[in-house]
């Protein structure tokens, strides 16, 4: 008998920067209008921070974390960093982030599930005095593989 196929999961960061990438979303994202009222506003979704940084970019990346696993399904921690030119509409932004990451589970993406364990907040930097972060939990299944 040969040893099983090992189980790979999908980078849930590339998941998520495409469908936020996605016409879709674009639209929720562009939607909100800018500090100046213009609507629509082109935003960028990373998983990096370009330079230079556009005025509108969201970015996502991972954090260590040790959620829930099973031989199929296992957790990783999404931190988004949303970054404009004013509080409220950076705050508006990170709102409508939330919501489109937590609607990713109903979109087929893999996502099984999505705990918020950090909704939306100010985060600033001396250098980025409107940035807001937002912290989720995803429940991620793996990727189809050949059976042993």
């Amino acid at each position: 008998m040969t040893a099983p196929a090992p189980i790979f999961f999908p980078n849930v960061v590339q998941t998520l920067v495409q469908h936020l990438q996605s016409d879709w979303c674009m639209a929720q994202l562009e939607s909100e209008p800018g500090v100046d009222g213009t609507v629509p506003v082109p935003c960028v979704v990373e998983s990096e921070v370009p330079n230079p940084r556009p005025p509108r970019l969201v970015t996502l990346f991972t954090i260590p974390n040790a959620g829930a696993q099973s031989p199929v399904l296992s957790t990783r921690r999404i931190v988004s960093q949303i970054y404009e030119g004013s509080e409220w509409v950076t705050g508006n932004l990170a709102e409508k982030v939330r919501g489109l990451i937590v609607d990713s589970k109903f979109r087929q993406l893999g996502i099984k599930h999505v705990k918020v364990i950090g909704e939306p907040a100010k985060f600033p930097t001396p250098g980025e005095p409107w940035r807001w972060q937002f912290t989720a939990d995803v429940t991620i299944r793996a990727l189809a593989g050949p059976w042993s």
